[in-house]
């Protein structure tokens, strides 16, 4: 009984404090804050937004739902990544699936726009290498989220890796809709195929880079 005791006592000793992780709802919502701000700004400098965009935005339901779905596909997905980030009983699929059923809505807009588009198309504001700012700018994002998601335990690590590829892919895809061209067959080509590459990304780093235990 002595030894144990003992023993108990030296791993106590030996015991470091550590910073507990955020919440899901704190993580998402210091991600997306400094995600959206690096965003903007970084493609607000890069070039003019689409002419009209404003008004377009404001007078079309549309195109004010497409924009909404992207937003909440990102927000959804980065709150999924906090929620994979501390062990659940919850099933892992039950946690992501929120998030592909927006991201399946997103897409299924631009689908309906190839016969029926929220506004005519136009090739006013494109930009020369959208769909490369889009995987320029999920970068810092994604390995920003990778360092917030290890804080925590997450045992999902591809699932982990593959959402948070998606919810930073999505915040300069939802910034290009009024950044570039507005056309359905580009934006699903050049807009959200992208988001997959880099959820396909996440899914492969995530193991790696989230492996802790």
């Amino acid at each position: 009984m002595r030894r144990r005791d003992e023993w108990i006592a030296a791993l106590v000793r030996e015991l470091q404090p550590v910073r507990p992780a955020l919440a899901p709802s704190s993580f998402a919502i210091v991600w997306l804050a400094g995600s959206w701000l690096l965003t903007v700004a970084v493609i607000a400098a890069g070039g003019p937004m689409r002419p009209g965009w404003f008004a377009q935005l404001s007078e079309h339901p549309r195109l004010q739902l497409e924009f909404l779905l992207g937003l909440g596909a990102g927000a959804v997905a980065i709150l999924g990544v906090g929620q994979l980030s501390i062990p659940s009983p919850r099933h892992i699929p039950a946690r992501a699936a929120p998030a592909l059923v927006v991201f399946t809505a997103w897409t299924a807009t631009y689908l309906w726009g190839l016969w029926d588009p929220a506004v005519p198309p136009s090739m006013a504001g494109k930009r020369a290498h959208c769909w490369v700012e889009i995987f320029v700018w999920a970068a810092p994002l994604a390995i920003t989220g990778l360092w917030l998601a290890r804080r925590g335990a997450p045992l999902a690590r591809t699932w982990t890796g593959a959402l948070l590829g998606a919810a930073a892919a999505s915040i300069p895809a939802v910034w290009m809709q009024v950044a570039c061209m507005y056309d359905a067959a580009h934006i699903l080509v050049y807009h959200l195929a992208p988001i997959g590459g880099v959820a396909i990304l996440g899914a492969v780093m995530g193991p790696l880079v989230l492996q802790r235990i």
